[in-house]
């Protein structure tokens, strides 16, 4: 739900940004071509008619999804945590995970509160960067742990291999570094171009990419680049990963003698593959529909 909402806004913004140069990018001789750039890419980006909407809707959502999520997590680590002596490989990847989810939760009450006030983003261009990186690079390691975990359980259902052993947790916690290192490899473009930056249109500040920050020519190819990773690394591999080993390990379960353990672990494993392609899906839909690449008029 927050990567959805969290898209929607400024995919709107970055379609703004894009069809209202239309005019300066199209000529035909000494006369601009007559695009109107509301009526180009419908009612989704009017933003006149939304903004009134996201001041009310957004920050309510933001503020359930806080409290909710905040006391979901810390439940569960406090769980994992009086139970730190028996830990599996499994925990110590949901503990990694559950920290993922609260570092991407408290930048929620910011974002909020942009949304809310009519001035939109006033917390300047350092807290705009470190606050757009952080949830970034929490969302590739979530989705990344998640691969891991599907992984791991892969080879203990189907082939009875251990991955890690519980005799050496520091290898899991290592790996765990590792997916948290790589995430913050994958954010290095949202440390370089989130900014504040003013909203003509809405007449407010936002923080959202400046990919013209060092050359307008590069504007595309940035902005291309920055896709095909959410794309390719945040979706499509773990994707195929969590696809693969959910599918094989629920084979296993099938053909296997179906006590009331399997059947509840199978139900489990659906639950938890279809809840998360309908959340990643939604979001890479807005993300592609809505930030895709530019019209060519």
């Amino acid at each position: 739900v927050v990567r959805v909402c969290r898209h929607f806004p400024l995919a709107c913004y970055l379609r703004k940004q894009k069809t209202t140069n239309l005019t300066d990018l199209n000529k035909h001789g000494d006369k601009y071509m007559n695009i109107s750039t509301y009526n180009l890419w419908g009612d989704i980006c009017d933003l006149t008619e939304n903004v009134n909407f996201e001041a009310v809707f957004i920050p309510v959502l933001y503020s359930v999804v806080f409290v909710v999520g905040l006391l979901g997590n810390g439940l569960l680590l406090g769980i994992l945590a009086q139970s730190r002596k028996t830990w599996s490989v499994t925990d110590i990847f949901i503990l990694h995970l559950g920290v993922a989810d609260i570092l991407m939760l408290v930048t929620l009450p910011i974002w909020a509160v942009q949304y809310a006030q009519s001035d939109g983003w006033t917390f300047g261009t350092p807290l705009c960067m470190i606050s757009g990186s952080v949830f970034m690079i929490n969302f590739y390691c979530g989705i990344l742990l998640l691969a891991c975990i599907s992984l791991d359980r892969y080879l203990s259902i189907v082939h009875a291999t251990q991955m890690y052993s519980r005799k050496k947790p520091w290898v899991a916690q290592a790996s765990c570094l590792m997916m948290w290192f790589f995430s913050l490899l994958l954010s290095i473009i949202d440390w370089i171009f989130l900014e504040e930056m003013f909203d003509d249109r809405r007449g407010r500040r936002e923080c959202v990419h400046n990919y013209r920050k060092f050359d307008v020519n590069a504007e595309d190819s940035w902005r291309l680049a920055s896709r095909m990773i959410y794309l390719i690394v945040g979706f499509v591999l773990p994707s195929g990963v969590m696809i693969f080993c959910y599918s094989r390990i629920l084979d296993q379960l099938r053909c296997g003698a179906q006590s009331l353990q399997k059947q509840r672990a199978f139900k489990v494993i659906v639950a938890v593959v279809v809840v998360f392609f309908i959340c990643i899906d939604a979001a890479t839909f807005a993300d592609l529909t809505l930030c895709g690449s530019p019209i060519q008029v």
